[in-house]
């Protein structure tokens, strides 16, 4: 599965390892999405491909496997 989206909030991330947490939003709504993650920051666009699996303790997340940081693509979203 793929999706694609922006980078609303960062709840968690690993400086050793890159894990993260991220809320993105993409497809109309919120999505938690957790995986091994370049530094990125919030307004950042990514493509990303993986599943949508359930954690025993924080619900529906999206398991990412893959992450591609998408260039800016107005002035708005470069600032």
């Amino acid at each position: 599965m793929i999706i694609s989206g922006t980078i609303e909030h960062i709840i968690y991330r690993n400086s050793e390892n890159g894990y993260t947490v991220l809320e993105l939003f993409a497809e109309k709504r919120m999505i938690t999405v957790s995986g091994k993650f370049p530094i990125v920051g919030v307004g950042e666009n990514l493509e990303l491909q993986g599943e949508l699996k359930m954690h025993p303790e924080y619900g529906v997340q999206f398991v990412a496997e893959s992450v591609k940081v998408e260039s800016p693509i107005d002035e708005k979203a470069i600032e």
